[in-house]
């Protein structure tokens, strides 16, 4: 009976251990807003901006809804895993 409790209570040390993780993260969601006077403005996330700008990657955009650009992204893994 002892032993059980003893790794209950371990299992839950570490649960509740691992609940408060998330906290150390840099959070992300920051942007990058950009007056350019009368013309107006614009905003781009952070991490987009920074793989452009920072790390010259070329981003594939898409006008497509969201959930459809989810099933091609899930038709790529399928197809990639079956090889």
């Amino acid at each position: 009976m002892k032993k059980t409790t003893g790794v209950l209570t371990l299992f839950i040390t570490l649960l509740c251990a691992a609940s408060f993780a998330g906290g150390l993260s840099s959070g992300g969601g920051n942007v990058v807003v950009c007056n350019q006077g009368k013309k107006g403005e614009s905003v781009e996330l952070l991490d987009l901006y920074e793989a452009r700008a920072q790390y010259g990657l070329t981003l594939i955009t898409s006008a497509a809804a969201y959930h459809d650009q989810v099933k091609v992204s899930l038709k790529r893994l399928e197809d990639a895993t079956s090889i």
